[in-house]
């Protein structure tokens, strides 16, 4: 092989690894900040306790998935309507 076909392919072997880099950092980055903007001040917790983000954003990912699981059904129109107001009568019992 002669030096010039060696640099060219060196070239491209080294632009796809900086692609592949570029691609694995934005999908990170992509991934904290939805799980953030998803769990709020409930990642910043989790990172803190768990002194990692890789960590935290496993943990908080598997919390997803298992709410996934759940079967969560819409309140009616009439619970939606009724239920902050027991919830508000309820509150006053235990705050005092």
């Amino acid at each position: 092989m002669d030096t010039q076909l060696i640099f060219v392919v060196g070239i491209i072997v080294l632009v796809l690894i900086l692609i592949a880099a570029g691609i694995w950092a934005y999908v990170k980055m992509t991934k904290s900040h939805r799980l953030k903007a998803k769990f709020g001040p409930e990642y910043d917790h989790t990172v803190a306790r768990l002194r990692n983000r890789e960590l935290a954003e496993t943990e908080l990912q598997e919390r997803e998935r298992r709410v996934e699981s759940f079967h969560i059904i819409p309140l009616s129109m009439q619970d939606d309507i009724r239920y902050p107001r027991g919830l508000d009568c309820n509150a006053g019992l235990f705050c005092g």
